[in-house]
């Protein structure tokens, strides 16, 4: 089942507090061996002068979660489209 989760209904579950001991729970189980992190992905969006970058991670322990980040940059969004330069979203599952 994926869960697509949005910056509010993160801000909503989750104090700082708890934010952070996530993160260096992360590091934790990386450094432990327990998190496959490839490096990110990089595709160029040459027609439109952006790129797209994808972080996948899986977390092989009692958790047994995966997590992909996506961002996307597109710097010429504020000036031609009055969009923001960047879009971040990412997908548990």
């Amino acid at each position: 089942m994926v869960l697509i989760l949005s910056r509010d209904n993160v801000e909503f579950v989750l104090t700082m507090k708890d934010s952070i001991e996530a993160v260096e729970n992360g590091f934790r189980q990386l450094g432990l061996g327990k998190v496959t992190m490839p490096q990110r992905l990089s595709v160029p969006v040459d027609k439109h002068h952006g790129l797209i970058l994808v972080m996948p991670a899986y977390m092989n322990n009692e958790i047994d979660a995966f997590a992909t980040k996506i961002v996307t940059v597109y710097p010429e969004n504020p000036t031609k489209n009055n969009l923001p330069r960047q879009r971040k979203s990412v997908k548990n599952l």
